[in-house]
C-alpha cells in the first residue's frame, strides 16, 4: 500500500494492515490443485551424477574425514572419476546444544536442513509382544533426534497409527503407544511351516513336501493322496494363501510409501520394524523396492526382531527353522543392502540397535561422479562404491540412473505442488519468513500476516517467480493454499519482499511458503503459527509490527521480516481488543526500546491511540527515534496498561544499521512538506527528541516578569504618550484600573493592551486574547499585540498558532528580552529545530550569559545533527551547571555521534576521558536515561 506524501508516518502504519486485509487469500492467488504427472528431480547444472554414500566404523559412527581420492566408483564394472566428496551431516559438536532458534524468524539457510526419518511398523509381520518390548527404546530414539529433524510414523498396511513428517515429537510418541501387532494366527492341525506351505503350493521342493506328508500322515507313497494327505494339502494351501496376502499388502504399502517420497526433495531415511517378510522371489521383489528407494533417495534400514520358535499357526517347533528364517529375512536384507542401508537383528532389547542407527543415519557423503557417455542413456546401471581405508563399512546403492532435465519436461505448477507438499526445506532460493496475528474483520477469525524475504543470486535480469503457500492444521491437513505469479524488474533491491494475509480459525498451524523460478530453482520455508482467538475476551492483544518509516525506495510501509533502521526512526504498531465496549477506555500503550526483552529501557514513547467507533478495538502507533542508539540488535516492547496496572507486553527485535542517524531537515528551512514530497522525517525525530532532552514547557510567567513588562511599557509610552499615568501605575505592579485610565485619556488601543495584560496575569486566556486582537487593528500596536496573542496561544498549548503570532512580531523588529527564547522553544516543541536555530543564536548574542538560551541552542543543534557545534555550546553551559542531567545527556550524545562518524572533538584519549567524566556525572545526577548513556559510554570506551 502506498501512502500520499501528505500523510503522516503514523497514519501510514495503518496502511500495511489495510493492504494486507484487502489482499487476503483472493488477492491474486489461486488455489493449489494437485497436478498430474511426475515432477523432475532437479540437480545442479554441472555434468555429474550425485551418489549418496554412508561410511561408518565398526560401531556405526560416521567417518567424517574422507576425501574424494579415497573413494573408488565403478559403473558396470568400469571406473569413474569422483569429482568431489561432500560430507553432509550434523555439524554440532556431540553433546553440545543446538543453536537457539530465532522465535521471530524462520529460514531455510541458518542451519543444516533437518533430516526426514520415517518409522515403518509392518504390523502384519510383527507381534504385539515384540512391539511392546521395543516401545521404551523406540520412544528414546524419537526423543533423541535433533529438533530440526522431521519424523513420520507409518503403520503398514493400514489402518493403524499414522503421523505425517513433523517436528512434534509428542504426536509420534502418542502414536507409538497405539500400535498393535498381528494376532492373526491360522489354526493348524499338522504343524505346517511357512516354508512347507509355500513349497507345497508351488511344487518347488518335493522332498520337503514328502517329509511333511510322512510326518503328518505316515504316507510314504508320493503317487497317492490319502484323505489325511488331502487335509494336509488344504491346510498348507490355506497357509500359503494367507502368507501371500499379508506379504502382498506389506510390499504394496512399502511401494506406495517410496513412490510418495519420490517427490520429496533431499535424502530420506526409512527404518522398518518387522519380524520378516516372506518374499519368495526375494531378489526380484527386493530389487524392485530398492529401485523405488533409489528413485526417492531413501536409505532403508531394517530392524529384524526375533520370532519365537514355532510355526505360524501354533506355538510348536517348526520343522524347517532355517528355511523359514531365510524366507523372512532374505528379501528384506537384500532390500536394505541395495538401499544404502543394512538389516539389524534384534534378539532382546533393541536399544543398542536404535543407538547405532541414530549415528548411522546422521550423516552421509554426497559424491559427484563424472559419468561416461553410455551412463547417460537414462537406463539403470550397476554401481559399486568402495573406500580405501580399513575398518570401515560402506553403504551405497547398487544401481544408479542418470537423468537429464530437458526443456518442456516439467511444469512449474507441478513443482510448486511438490514443494508445498514436501516436509523438507528447499534451499536453492534462500528464504526467511515471519508472521503476525491480529483479529480479523470476519467475526471469530484470526488474520495471519506473512512477511517473507526471497534472496536469489542476482537481479541482473527480470525475475519471474511463482510464490505459493499452504496452511496445515495440527493434524497435518491443508486448510488453505494458494499460488500467484510475481514478476520483479531487473535491479530490484535484494532481498525481494513478499507479503500475504490469510484469515483462519483460532488454532495452531504450520505455514509453508515456497517459491519457484523459471529455471526450476526452488525455495521453501516453514513456520509454526499460533492463531489465538481474540474475539471473545475482555482484553486481547494483536502482534507488534515494527517498520521503517521510510525505506530505501519509495514510501512503502510494510510488515517486515526483521526491520533494519537506517534513518533513525522506527515505526511501531499494535492493536488491543475487547468484547466489552468501553473496557479499553483507560488503556494506554508505551513503546520502549531495550537491549533485551527484559532489559532496562533505552528509549520510550507514548503511543498515539485511535479507537474504533464501536469501542472494541484500539490502535496504538508511534514513531520512535532510535538514531541515538549504537548499531546493533535491539528489542522494541509495547507495554500495555489499564488503569495504571500492567496487563500485557509485546516484544519484537529490530536492528540499527551502521551509519543510521535521525533524519533532519536542512538548517534554515521550516521542514514543512511541499506538495508531492514525502513527509519530513524531522517531525518524527522530535517526537521523542533524539537524546531525550526536552525544551522547556511554556510558562506565561516567563513573559510577565518585571523586566519584560518594563520593555512593554516603554513600547506603549512611545506609541501612546498620553497614557503615561496609566503605565506609571502599571510599573508599580498595579495593573488593575490602568485600562480604564487609558480610556479616560481617550486611548482605546492602549487600554486594550493594558486590559489584555491584566487578564493574562489572572490566567483568563480567552478574554485576554480578545483584547490583544482588538489592539492588532492599530499598526503601531500590532507587534506587541501579536506577541502577547501568541502568549495566550502558547499558554493554551497551541504552539503552532503561537509561533505564527511571534514570527509576525519578530518580523516587525519588536525587541523584547524573552521573545527569541520563547519562539525558539516553541519551534523545538513543534519538532522543527531548524526554525529555532536563528532565534536562539540571536538571543544568545544579545544575552551571552543566559544559560537557558545556551542549553536550548545546544538541543536544537543536536537535533539537526550539528554535533560538532552542539558540543562546545553545551560544554559552556555545563561549566556553570555541571550537574544538569539533560545538559550532560546532550554533551554525551554529541561526543558519541561525532565518533560514530569517525571523527574526534579533541584527541581520542581526551574524548574518551571526557565521556567517562560526563557519564559518571550523569549517573550521579540520576538521569532518566542511564541505560542509554551506558551504551554510549561502552561504545566510546571501545574505540
Amino acid at each position: 500500500m502506498r501512502f500520499s506524501a501528505r500523510r503522516s508516518p503514523m497514519r501510514a502504519i495503518l496502511s500495511v494492515l489495510i493492504a494486507l486485509v484487502t489482499v487476503g487469500v483472493g488477492g491474486g492467488t489461486r488455489p493449489l490443485l494437485a497436478q498430474p504427472g511426475q515432477a523432475p528431480v532437479f540437480r545442479s547444472g554441472v555434468e555429474v551424477m550425485e551418489v549418496d554414500v554412508t561410511v561408518v566404523d565398526g560401531r556405526g559412527v560416521p567417518v567424517r574425514d574422507l576425501r574424494a581420492p579415497e573413494f573408488t566408483v565403478t559403473v558396470d564394472g568400469q571406473p569413474r572419476r569422483v569429482v568431489s566428496a561432500e560430507f553432509i551431516g550434523e555439524t554440532e559438536t556431540p553433546g553440545q546444544p543446538a543453536p537457539e532458534r530465532d522465535p521471530y524468524v524462520s529460514n531455510n539457510t541458518d542451519r543444516r536442513p533437518g533430516r526426514l526419518i520415517m518409522l515403518v511398523i509392518d504390523r502384519n509381520n510383527i507381534d504385539t509382544h515384540s512391539l511392546r518390548g521395543a516401545t521404551a527404546a523406540l520412544k528414546s530414539f524419537v526423543s533423541s533426534i535433533s529438533p530440526d529433524d522431521r519424523l513420520s510414523l507409518v503403520t503398514i498396511p493400514p489402518p493403524g497409527p499414522f503421523v505425517e513428517f513433523t517436528t512434534n515429537r509428542a504426536q509420534i510418541l502418542d502414536a507409538i503407544t497405539r500400535i498393535v501387532g498381528t494376532e492373526d494366527r491360522l489354526p493348524s492341525s499338522f504343524n505346517v511351516s511357512n516354508y512347507e506351505a509355500l513349497t507345497f503350493e508351488n511344487h518347488s521342493d518335493p522332498n520337503a513336501t514328502q517329509r511333511l506328508l510322512f510326518r503328518a500322515c505316515g504316507d510314504t507313497d508320493p503317487n497317492t493322496m490319502s484323505p489325511c494327505d488331502r487335509d494336509v494339502e488344504q491346510e498348507a494351501l490355506a497357509l500359503a494363501t494367507h502368507i501371500r496376502q499379508i506379504t502382498s499388502h506389506s510390499v504394496s504399502s512399502l511401494g506406495s510409501l517410496l513412490k510418495g517420497l519420490r517427490d520429496v526433495e533431499g535424502a530420506k531415511s526409512m527404518i522398518i520394524l518387522s519380524q520378516g517378510l516372506m518374499l519368495e522371489g526375494g531378489q526380484a521383489e527386493a530389487t524392485a523396492l530398492a529401485t523405488l528407494a533409489a528413485d526417492a533417495r531413501v536409505n532403508v534400514n531394517v530392524m529384524m526382531f526375533a520370532q519365537a520358535f514355532g510355526s505360524a499357526s501354533e506355538a510348536r517347533m517348526s520343522e524347517t527353522l532355517s528355511q523359514d528364517r531365510d524366507l523372512r529375512e532374505g528379501g528384506l536384507e537384500t532390500f536394505a543392502a541395495r538401499s544404502r542401508g543394512s538389516m539389524f537383528r534384534v534378539a532382546a532389547n533393541p536399544q543398542y540397535v536404535f543407538d547405532r542407527l541414530r549415528h548411522e543415519i546422521s550423516s552421509h557423503y554426497m559424491l559427484a561422479v563424472e559419468p561416461a557417455e553410455r551412463d547417460r542413456d537414462g537406463r539403470p546401471h550397476q554401481i559399486r562404491v568402495q573406500v580405501g581405508r580399513k575398518g570401515v563399512e560402506v553403504r551405497a546403492r547398487r544401481q544408479v540412473q542418470y537423468t537429464v532435465r530437458t526443456p518442456n519436461t516439467w511444469s512449474r505448477d507441478v513443482v510448486m505442488s511438490r514443494v508445498l507438499g514436501s516436509p523438507a526445506a528447499n534451499t536453492e532460493l534462500p528464504m526467511r519468513l515471519s508472521s503476525y496475528t491480529f483479529r480479523d474483520q470476519t467475526p471469530g477469525k484470526v488474520k495471519v500476516i506473512l512477511a517473507a524475504e526471497i534472496d536469489p543470486e542476482s537481479m541482473e535480469k527480470e525475475l519471474d517467480l511463482a510464490v505459493g503457500f499452504a496452511v496445515f492444521d495440527n493434524g497435518g491437513k491443508a486448510v488453505l493454499s494458494g499460488q500467484e505469479r510475481k514478476i520483479y524488474s531487473a535491479n530490484t533491491t535484494l532481498p525481494i519482499r513478499y507479503e500475504l494475509a490469510v484469515a483462519v480459525d483460532p488454532g495452531n498451524y504450520r505455514v509453508r511458503l515456497a517459491a519457484v523460478d523459471l529455471a526450476g530453482k526452488t525455495g521453501s520455508v516453514e513456520r509454526e503459527v499460533t492463531a489465538f482467538g481474540m474475539s471473545n475476551h475482555e482484553l486481547a492483544l494483536g502482534d507488534l509490527i515494527l517498520s521503517s518509516v521510510r525505506e530505501g525506495t519509495g514510501n512503502d510501509l510494510r510488515a517486515p521480516v526483521i526491520v533494519q533502521v537506517t534513518d533513525g526512526q522506527l515505526a511501531t504498531y499494535t492493536e488491543v481488543y475487547t468484547n466489552t465496549p468501553g473496557a479499553l477506555d483507560d488503556t494506554k500503550v508505551v513503546f520502549e526500546i531495550a537491549d533485551t526483552a527484559d532489559g532496562p529501557t533505552l528509549q520510550s514513547h507514548a503511543a498515539e491511540i485511535r479507537e474504533r467507533t464501536d469501542k472494541t478495538m484500539r490502535q496504538a502507533l508511534a514513531v520512535v527515534p532510535v538514531g541515538a542508539l549504537p548499531p546493533g540488535r535491539y528489542i522494541a516492547r509495547a507495554m500495555i496498561s489499564r488503569g495504571g496496572t500492567a496487563v500485557g507486553k509485546l516484544a519484537r527485535p529490530f536492528a540499527v544499521m551502521p551509519g543510521s542517524k535521525t533524519a533532519t531537515v536542512p538548517a534554515g528551512g521550516s521542514g514543512s512538506p511541499g506538495a508531492g514530497t514525502a513527509p519530513a522525517p524531522a517531525r518524527a525525530a522530535m517526537t521523542g527528541i533524539t537524546v531525550g532532552a526536552r525544551p522547556a514547557e511554556f510558562r506565561k510567567e516567563d513573559v510577565l516578569t518585571p523586566e519584560m513588562l518594563r520593555a512593554v511599557f516603554e513600547v506603549i509610552d512611545k506609541n501612546h504618550p498620553g497614557v503615561k499615568a496609566a503605565t506609571a501605575r502599571a510599573r508599580t505592579g498595579k495593573l488593575d484600573g490602568t485600562a480604564m485610565m487609558a480610556l479616560d485619556a481617550g486611548d482605546q488601543n492602549a487600554g486594550s493592551i493594558l486590559r489584555g495584560l491584566e487578564l493574562l496575569m489572572k490566567g483568563q486566556l480567552n478574554p485576554a486574547a480578545n483584547q490583544f486582537g482588538v489592539a492588532l487593528r492599530n499598526p503601531a500596536d500590532a507587534p506587541i499585540a501579536s506577541f502577547y496573542l501568541g502568549v495566550c496561544y502558547a499558554a493554551a498549548g497551541r504552539d503552532k498558532e503561537a509561533v505564527a503570532a511571534w514570527e509576525r512580531a519578530r518580523a516587525a523588529k519588536l525587541q523584547l528580552p524573552a521573545m527569541q527564547l520563547v519562539l525558539a522553544d516553541a519551534w523545538l516543541r513543534l519538532g522543527q529545530p531548524a526554525d529555532a536555530l536563528e532565534p536562539l543564536r540571536e538571543a544568545l548574542a544579545r544575552e551571552p550569559e543566559n544559560d537557558n538560551i545556551r542549553r536550548n541552542l545546544a538541543i536544537a543543534q543536536s537535533h539537526l545533527g550539528l554535533h560538532e557545534q552542539a558540543y562546545p555550546t553545551i560544554v559552556a553551559f555545563l561549566e556553570k551547571n555541571p550537574t544538569d542531567a539533560e545538559g550532560l545527556l546532550v554533551a554525551l550524545h554529541a561526543l558519541y555521534q561525532v565518533h560514530v562518524e569517525g571523527k574526534t572533538i579533541r584527541s581520542l584519549d581526551q574524548d574518551k576521558a571526557q565521556a567517562a567524566t560526563f557519564a559518571r556525572a550523569y549517573a550521579a545526577a540520576k538521569g532518566p536515561h542511564a541505560a542509554l548513556v551506558e551504551k554510549w559510554a561502552e561504545f566510546l570506551a571501545g574505540r
